[in-house]
């Protein structure tokens, strides 16, 4: 569920970090001593990376580390995806809460700092999301967003790739998921054809810019603690604000992918429109109106509107709006079946 933090871990004890600048599991370490105050920039890498040259090692997800030791105010501030940093660039898996308490655990002993103040850490920036699995052709609900009850700004980046939904503090990103990591050079494009004519990965995320500027995160994710206290919440947050997308109603992903294709003429859909609202009895007496005696002539525009009524029905039985839903309230299930907030 987490992704990307940035978080401040405020030193209560007493502490010193000389030691990272030979750890294995850190590469980049930069330390500076001022009068008052004596400052570390590093990453930290969740395995060991010293065997592994500068180029290959810029592709490893890593956590950015600024650390401030002084008299009056000693603290860490960490930032970067902990999903990637946990699980692996290329992995698809989105945090549980044990995973994430895990996470945790590790960066405090990797630091070698107290996981209480790890627990206390205030969060600034917060990014909840999910990978979804659809079948290929369900990639067309990206063409099919209108846009969300609160959040009006909406712009389709990347080829229609990403769907962006924005507001005050916080935006919605829905995307191809596969095609990023092609993109950032994670795999192949053959890897990316093959796994794309099977699947469609919609990364469905929030990130809020914010957290103090936005009531729910202010009040449920203010701190680590309180996001491992509140998962569940966070969990039902993440699903009502997917569940506030809307849809183009009479434009399934289908016929948006018909028509944007140009595969089929828009005044075929516009006349299924006109169709559609009218019942057998209104149809049957346009025909005679106009067509009167020329029967042969009434026969094929009758057969030519059914068709094309068909077709388009045909097209809009499409379940992948339904299949959105059914994906977003298993995964929120999940999440909050993962709640075990004795390992705390």
């Amino acid at each position: 569920m987490v992704d990307n933090l940035r978080f401040s871990v405020q030193l209560k004890e007493k502490y010193d970090f000389d030691f990272l600048e030979k750890h294995k599991n850190v590469q980049g370490f930069i330390k500076h001593i001022f009068p008052t105050a004596t400052t570390f920039r590093l990453y930290l890498f969740k395995d060991d990376v010293s065997d592994i040259d500068n180029y290959k090692v810029r592709s490893i997800p890593s956590l950015e580390i600024g650390i401030v030791l002084s008299e009056l105010n000693s603290r860490i501030v960490i930032e970067n995806s902990l999903r990637k940093w946990y699980y692996g660039k290329n992995s698809m898996k989105d945090f549980n809460l044990n995973d994430f308490i895990n996470c945790l655990d590790l960066i405090s002993q990797l630091l070698k700092i107290n996981f209480i103040e790890i627990l206390n850490a205030k969060i600034f920036y917060l990014e909840i999301g999910a990978n979804l699995k659809f079948r290929s052709e369900d990639k067309t609900i990206l063409l099919s967003i209108f846009d969300h009850e609160d959040l009006k700004g909406i712009s389709s980046l990347n080829n229609n790739q990403t769907i962006r939904l924005e507001g005050v503090n916080r935006k919605i990103s829905i995307y191809d998921k596969l095609q990023e990591m092609f993109d950032k050079n994670n795999f192949s494009k053959k890897i990316l054809e093959k796994l794309s004519d099977r699947y469609f990965f919609g990364r469905c995320e929030i990130k809020i810019e914010k957290v103090s500027g936005v009531q729910f995160s202010k009040l449920k994710t203010g701190t680590l603690g309180d996001l491992i206290l509140n998962w569940n919440e966070v969990a039902e947050y993440w699903e009502k604000e997917m569940f506030k997308i809307k849809f183009v109603e009479f434009l399934s992903p289908p016929v948006m992918l018909a028509l944007i294709t140009k595969k089929i003429p828009l005044d075929n859909f516009i006349n299924y429109l006109g169709m559609k609202e009218m019942n057998a009895s209104q149809f049957k007496f346009l025909l005679d109106e106009f067509y009167n005696k020329n029967y042969s002539q009434k026969a094929k525009v009758r057969k030519r509107l059914t068709q094309n009524t068909m077709m388009f029905d045909s097209l809009k039985g499409s379940q992948t709006i339904p299949n959105f839903n059914k994906l977003v309230s298993k995964k929120a299930r999940y999440f909050k079946g993962s709640s075990n907030k004795g390992n705390i």
